[in-house]
């Protein structure tokens, strides 16, 4: 490498002062904090950077107060505070340097404490600017190409000053220096190595050289250490520093970059020539091994296969080269594995899919030809002949796909040769079984299709010739049964559509000629059969619609003449039958509405004239039939509404005049019939209430006068009939309650009167039948009781 004479210079200077030997001179009488050495010792850049400073600092009553201070020998007397001055312990300080603004120097240190200063120390050497960079390397140096990519570049860099340098490089083929891309300490903040990145299109083999400036100092250009060695794709770089170090790729090999030191093997499958830069892909049906110059083709029967030749397997074949075994197509079979070709069906045998390996028989009704994939049945209108062909039918026969014989066409269908089915014959033509052609219909016959005979027309129809119908003969005409037209209506007659006779109207009805209907006669006119018109109804009569004559009004109508209904007399008003007007009720006489008589006020009721109704006659109240008015029913009669006579009252009640009832007589008095007021029942006798006589107290019992009831006679009483009251029994008899007469005492028994039973005699007593009392037996006799 060359240098310059001011490069050696200052290289020389830093050796000497390297090499310097460290003397310190103290004063005998200033030996406290004496600096006994400084680390580092050599030239160092200053800026940013910590200096330690030995001695024995144990005296020291406060580290805190340290204060370091440096003097240099460009500046004389001029002191300065270090950056930071840092006590670490009783043998070092570090005094901080951040000082740029000097070049070399010497320095003085001094330390001071507790604010006595120590005594200054001998001149150590510094520096604090950097000297001209100097490149020494350059890495890569060759074989790289140059556009973008990064050299780096070995010499005495500064981390501080990174910032304010720039690199250059200039080449054999370019004469000024060009400004480096991007540049700068390879490692931010780590001296020594610098890097610069060319963007230059350089030429193989074209030198290199560099220079960097740093504070804008520059250092000399380099030798030429830098070549670039730009080798093409399809080349690589054998490790060589001059033209003819790029060598061709093998044959089997790539490079698809320049500037690369390798080339790369050609995949499975692809191959390459020397020099080149890619690999070609195998040809279709071919393969080769990896880093192949060639590729093999694969034999017929076989194909690539993962990258191999494969055999191909039955119902399969290849050609030769095939990429892929192709599945023998329809119509072929492949019976073995490994064919180059299919071998074809034969006549009526067939494959139906790819890949077959055996080929099919035909099923009856289809053939097929040679090399067919499916079997044709037989078309429709064709069969299968003898030969195994498909004929086509004859005219009048049909056959359906895939027949063996033809069918004959049913009556009323048709054929052509070749037919798939008999056509039917069109409407207004036949045909019989195993026609070729339909005829035609004559007039007043049809037929529908696929008809074998021609119908005739029904009467009320017609036709002309080869009609498929018969035509209904329209409203107002007719027809007989095979007629080819239709005759109008008479007056007085119609016809509906499709008719075989005129109808004749109806009465009530009529019609001109060729009428569809007959028309309805309306209210209030009327009409015989068959006529052309209707005639209007007379008063007193009447007809609705359709009349076939008019109708008198019933008795209690009346109407005006032309009239579609009667109207009803109203109440109270009557008419005969045929009536044009009605008539008033006279008095005692009533009618309703419609009323062709008068009806006669029943008894019990009675009306004036014109009435609507008859009133009844009030309770109390009697009227004859027709009265005009009622009359008061007479004490010991009543009525109820309504009545026709005043009825007398029943024996045992009674009434006042115009009464609507009769009352009961109390219990203990009687009245005859249509009596006004009652009777007291006398001694002996009673009655109920509404007594018509008073009966008579029977034996056993008594009355007092208007007696309700007879009175029991008690035990030891009794009464004949009607007594007023009840008799005492006698001694000797006696009588229950309700007795009609005193019982004799039977003999051995006595009573006293008044008595209700007998009592038997004691032993020793007796008495006679009616005894009042016993008497003793006589001595010798005895007797026992009741005796």
């Amino acid at each position: 490498m060359a240098f310059s004479q001011n490069t050696i210079s200052q290289k020389m200077l830093r050796t000497a002062i390297s090499t310097l030997v460290v003397f310190a001179f103290f004063s005998a009488a200033a030996a406290q904090w004496e600096i006994t050495g400084v680390n580092p010792t050599t030239a160092l850049y200053l800026s940013a950077h910590d200096i330690t400073i030995s001695g024995d600092w144990s005296t020291a009553v406060s580290t805190a107060s340290l204060v370091i201070t440096y003097t240099t020998s460009l500046q004389g007397t001029t002191v300065f505070p270090c950056f930071s001055s840092t006590y670490v312990d009783s043998s070092n300080v570090i005094c901080s340097i951040d000082d740029t603004s000097v070049a070399y120097e010497y320095l003085y240190f001094t330390v001071t404490f507790d604010s006595i200063a120590g005594v200054q120390s001998d001149a150590f050497p510094f520096q604090s600017l950097p000297p001209p960079p100097e490149i020494q390397t350059a890495s890569p140096s060759v074989g790289a190409d140059l556009f973008a990519v990064k050299v780096s570049l070995t010499g005495l860099y500064f981390a501080s000053f990174a910032a304010n340098s720039i690199g250059y490089y200039k080449s054999t083929d370019v004469s000024t220096l060009i400004p480096c891309s991007s540049h700068g300490l390879c490692t931010p903040g780590v001296a020594g190595c610098y890097y610069c990145v060319v963007l230059s299109d350089l030429t193989d083999g074209t030198r290199i050289f560099f220079r960097v400036n740093v504070q804008g100092q520059n250092s000399l250009t380099s030798t030429a250490n830098y070549t670039a060695m730009r080798c093409t794709a399809g080349h690589f770089w054998n490790g060589g520093d001059r033209i003819g170090s790029c060598v061709d790729c093998a044959a089997g090999k790539f490079q698809a970059t320049f500037n690369k030191n390798t080339c790369g093997n050609c995949a499975v499958n692809t191959f390459s020539s020397a020099a080149a830069s890619v690999c070609g892909n195998c040809a279709a049906g071919s393969t080769s091994p990896a880093g192949a110059s060639s590729c093999t083709v694969c034999p017929a029967g076989s194909a690539v296969t993962a990258g191999t030749c494969g055999t191909c397997g039955a119902g399969t074949f290849s050609l030769a080269g095939s990429t892929h075994c192709t599945d023998c197509s329809a119509g072929s079979a492949g019976a073995s594995a490994g064919l180059s070709s299919c071998t074809s069906c034969t006549k009526n045998t067939f494959s139906g899919s790819a890949a077959a390996t055996t080929c099919g028989n035909c099923a009856a009704g289809s053939t097929s030809g040679a090399g067919a994939s499916t079997c044709t049945v037989c078309p429709a209108g064709s069969y299968v002949d003898g030969n195994g062909d498909c004929t086509f039918c004859s005219a009048g026969t049909f056959s359906l796909a895939g027949s063996t014989i033809c069918g004959n066409c049913a009556a009323g269908t048709f054929s052509l040769a070749g037919s798939t089915i008999c056509g039917n014959c069109a409407a207004g033509t036949f045909s019989l079984a195993g026609a070729s052609t339909c005829g035609s219909c004559s007039a007043g016959t049809f037929s529908l299709a696929a008809a074998s005979t021609c119908s005739n027309c029904l009467a009320g129809t017609f036709s002309s010739a080869s009609a498929s119908s018969c035509t209904d003969c329209t409203a107002g005409t007719f027809s007989s049964a095979s007629a080819s037209s239709c005759s109008s209506c008479t007056a007085g007659h119609f016809s509906g559509a499709a008719a075989s006779i005129c109808g004749d109207c109806t009465a009530g009805k009529s019609s001109g000629a060729s009428a569809s209907s007959c028309t309805d006669c309306t209210a209030g006119t009327f009409s015989g059969a068959t006529a052309s018109s209707c005639t209007d109804c007379t008063a007193g009569k009447f007809s609705l619609g359709q009349a076939s004559s008019c109708t008198n009004c019933n008795a209690g109508t009346w109407s005006a003449a032309v009239s579609s209904s009667c109207t009803d007399c109203t109440a109270g008003t009557f008419s005969d039958a045929q009536a044009s007007s009605c008539t008033g009720c006279t008095a005692g006489h009533f009618s309703g509405a419609a009323a062709s008589i008068c009806g006669d006020c029943t008894a019990g009721k009675s009306s004036g004239a014109s009435a609507s109704s008859c009133t009844d006659c009030t309770a109390g109240t009697f009227s004859g039939a027709t009265a005009s008015s009622c009359t008061d029913c007479t004490a010991g009669k009543f009525s109820l509404g309504q009545a026709s006579s005043c009825t007398n009252c029943n024996a045992g009640t009674w009434s006042a005049a115009v009464s609507s009832s009769c009352t009961d007589c109390t219990a203990g008095t009687f009245s005859d019939a249509q009596a006004s007021s009652c009777t007291g029942c006398t001694a002996g006798h009673f009655s109920g209430a509404a007594a018509s006589i008073c009966g008579d107290c029977t034996a056993g019992k008594s009355s007092g006068a208007s007696a309700s009831s007879c009175t029991d006679c008690t035990a030891g009483t009794f009464s004949g009939a009607t007594a007023s009251s009840c008799t005492d029994c006698t001694a000797g008899k006696f009588s229950l309650g309700q007795a009609s007469s005193c019982t004799n005492c039977n003999a051995g028994t006595w009573s006293a009167a008044v008595s209700s039973s007998c009592t038997d005699c004691t032993a020793g007593t007796f008495s006679d039948a009616q005894a009042s009392s016993c008497t003793g037996c006589t001595a010798v006799h005895f007797s026992g009781a009741a005796a």
